[in-house]
């Protein structure tokens, strides 16, 4: 869903300096590179002892997470073409599936609240099947809702690992373009089918 359907990993890479901004606080150049690398927890220790902020490493964690569900639930929106491209699945009696690493009460007001929650039969996400993306639990567990062969199934991934994952399953992968993954390149070569744009992807059912 994030960096797939929803143009939201922007909003994930930007989360540090977004929280300093609301308190009056310029942050460094490079914070989101420097947090990147880090746990959610060290990203709060980090912020805490470098800009001292009085806050615990707890509290902040609790602020981002707040901030985050915030952008959820007002402004992410979809990717270009998204919409269009779900309507004619839809229209093509295309069964769909959400498989998500986002807490299932936010992806479905942030699907709900763009309008294209209603295109899908169903959604999993890593905390409900109890596994990262890191392992195909989540890609399985949507197959069978979907109840179709593995290979009349197409998985649309924007990150590399995940992609992986899916593919190395047995999945046909669908590699979507995401300014924020670093490895774009890597992720077309290994794609099925790839995308810069929804907009452009109409032959994939034809």
């Amino acid at each position: 869903m994030d960096g797939t359907l929803l143009d939201s990993m922007g909003y994930w890479m930007h989360l540090g300096e977004q929280y300093l901004e609301e308190r009056g606080i310029q942050a460094e150049e490079g914070l989101n590179d420097i947090l990147l690398r880090m746990t959610v927890r060290q990203g709060a220790v980090y912020i805490k002892e470098t800009y001292h902020i009085q806050e615990t490493p707890e509290e902040i964690m609790e602020g981002v997470g707040q901030q985050m569900t915030g952008n959820y639930r007002t402004r992410i929106q979809p990717k270009t073409g998204v919409v269009p491209f779900l309507e004619m699945l839809y229209r093509n009696n295309i069964q769909m599936c959400v498989a998500t690493a986002t807490d299932e009460y936010l992806a479905k007001e942030a699907l709900e609240r763009t309008g294209i929650w209603k295109y899908f039969k169903g959604i999993y996400t890593c905390s409900g099947v109890g596994h990262d993306k890191s392992t195909p639990h989540i890609y399985e567990a949507a197959l069978a809702c979907l109840d179709l062969p593995k290979e009349e199934v197409l998985v649309f991934e924007d990150a590399i690992h995940a992609a992986k994952t899916a593919k190395d399953a047995g999945f046909k992968v669908v590699g979507v373009y995401d300014a924020w993954e670093p490895e774009t390149d890597k992720l077309q070569e290994m794609a099925y089918r790839y995308t810069k744009d929804f907009s452009e992807m109409e032959a994939l059912i034809q």
